[in-house]
């Protein structure tokens, strides 16, 4: 089981963006988030940024999941339910 953060967010950008880097290309799928005062990050999927493309600017709950891989930590978006 994976441990969960649940805290009052605004989207405030879903990043679609192509990027070729070394001969590697592809898109890269991110969300931006208002946490407080700090601006969250997070790495998403095409299907879930295509899903929240219209509640940008809302404010909401968000439940994210933290995962380790190789000892490095980071936040996945579980929900994001807007009020």
């Amino acid at each position: 089981m994976f441990p969960t953060i649940k805290v009052s967010a605004k989207l405030i950008e879903v990043v679609q963006k192509p990027y070729k880097v070394e001969g590697n290309e592809g898109i890269s799928y991110k969300l931006r988030f208002l946490v407080g005062d700090e601006i969250w990050q997070l790495k998403s999927s095409l299907e879930q940024t295509e899903s929240l493309k219209t509640q940008i600017s809302q404010i909401g709950s968000a439940e994210f999941v933290a995962r380790s891989r190789k000892e490095d930590v980071t936040l996945q978006l579980a929900n994001f339910l807007v009020k």
